[in-house]
């Protein structure tokens, strides 16, 4: 959730300016008939800027190729580093905050539509909305006889539109409204074609500039979009034991939490619907008290799932299996016929959910 509210900050805030800044750029450079390199050299940079991006630091078009051209005068490498980075997060770079800008929206659409990086790669500019801006288009492959482009449509929260709607306003300025990929990114000569390098690139810059949870060995989790389509089944299994799913049905335009939880099924393979069971199931099991109050569990199936483990590792302390082991464990359980799923009920007139952990009728663990 702090990535997403960290996109949609920067979106919001440093968006606009930031698109303008950098259309100014290549158009006075295509203009002049330079590279956008030269162009800055010869006549500077500031005077094609947006007066909030000055106010932002920018102070350079672009901190990749001043890395790479310090890299050429054999200046140690780790000097370039720390440089660039520091540059990057003081908001120096203006292509750099470019690509923050489109890792944000990738950090937006990515999670709230679930789709795959390829479809997000090959989504247009114009046209991916409909006319009410309410819903993102999606032309899949090619399928049946009539070999048939099919055609959905996914409910989005304004939140999107409003990304897109910086795309749009990037593409507009350049002149390639008409041809250009929602996921074309700013680069140090130009626009860079979406596709998935430059896609994840972005997504980078944007872990990297917002400086993204690390591992124990210093290592920044990167995150990928196969991770990302597992967000709304999360949010939707901690928001319901949390008591704010709402707030997710809200954003999804749906009417109600069982409306929403048939519409994550339908664009949840049921392979990662599995996976995210299993992990939310774990992370109750080792993390937290077992609190009856926000999960069903009862005492039979909790006996047969502590049985099913102690043939399986030798114990029933949850505790103290690894957690890659035991979710492999739960995952195998869930085949098998254990079931983590919703069950819907209304008090007052309005829907709710609780997460009921069961076992199938006729099934053994």
């Amino acid at each position: 959730m702090k990535n997403v509210r960290n996109a949609a900050e920067f979106c919001y805030r440093h968006g606009e300016h930031i698109v303008k800044s950098y259309a100014n750029v290549i158009n006075a450079a295509k203009e002049a008939g330079l590279s956008p390199a030269d162009l800055v050299e010869r006549y500077g940079l500031r005077k094609y800027l947006h007066e909030d991006t000055i106010a932002m630091g920018v102070t350079r078009f672009s901190l990749g190729a001043e890395a790479h051209a310090a890299s050429q005068r054999h200046i140690a490498m780790s000097d370039v580093v720390s440089q660039y980075f520091t540059g990057l997060r003081g908001n120096r770079g203006l292509v750099e905050l470019g690509r923050v800008l489109i890792g944000s929206v990738a950090q937006n659409v990515g999670p709230l539509t679930a789709r795959r990086s390829a479809e997000l790669v090959g989504l247009p500019v114009k046209g991916v909305l409909d006319e009410r801006r309410a819903n993102i288009i999606f032309r899949n492959g090619k399928s049946g006889v009539l070999k048939i482009r099919q055609v959905e449509e996914r409910p989005i929260p304004k939140l999107i539109s409003d990304d897109i709607r910086l795309c749009e306003l990037l593409h507009s300025r350049l002149g390639t409204l008409e041809t250009g990929r929602l996921f074309d990114a700013p680069g140090a000569l130009g626009m860079r074609a979406a596709s998935k390098s430059v896609f994840y690139r972005c997504c980078d810059t944007f872990a990297d500039y917002f400086e993204v949870a690390c591992d124990a060995r210093k290592r920044r989790w990167y995150v990928r979009q196969h991770q990302n389509r597992k967000f709304l089944v999360l949010a939707f299994y901690y928001g319901t034991t949390q008591g704010n799913v709402h707030t997710l049905r809200w954003m999804l335009a749906h009417s109600d939490v069982e409306h929403l939880w048939h519409y994550l099924t339908k664009i949840t393979p049921g392979d990662m619907l599995r996976e995210v069971q299993a992990y939310f199931l774990v992370d109750a099991l080792q993390n937290h008290p077992f609190d009856l109050s926000e999960i069903d569990m009862h005492e039979v199936v909790f006996a047969e799932l502590s049985d099913s483990m102690e043939r399986r590792f030798g114990t029933r302390n949850f505790e103290i299996i690894e957690s890659n082991m035991l979710e492999n464990f739960i995952s195998l359980s869930i085949k098998k016929g254990l079931e983590i799923l919703p069950h819907f009920f209304e008090v007052g007139g309005v829907k709710l959910a609780r997460i009921a952990v069961t076992i199938r009728n006729g099934s053994r663990l």
